[in-house]
């Protein structure tokens, strides 16, 4: 585990993880409410949003479980889980 990262830190790397699999997506939606994104807004189909999520555990250095990922449904949440799977207060 990388030890518990910032709010910043956090969003920086899913950032970097979604231009990786939605870089039209993500820089049309830069300037909106970026936390409340949902990750099926993304339009990412199966594959990439498990390469996704590896990209995502890789830059964070937590795991999740499957019946972890299903609760996920914007990237606030996301977040949220990723702090808590690091020991950190959201």
């Amino acid at each position: 585990m990388k030890g518990s990262m910032s709010d910043q830190e956090i969003l920086a790397a899913i950032t970097t993880a979604l231009e990786r699999f939605a870089p039209r997506k993500v820089r049309a939606l830069q300037g909106a409410n970026f936390e409340q994104l949902t990750l099926s807004a993304l339009g990412l189909d199966s594959i990439a949003m498990l390469e996704l999520i590896g990209a995502v555990e890789t830059a964070t250095g937590v795991t999740f479980a499957d019946h972890e990922l299903v609760r996920i449904d914007n990237v606030a949440s996301l977040v949220k889980l990723i702090q808590f799977k690091q020991g950190a207060t959201p």
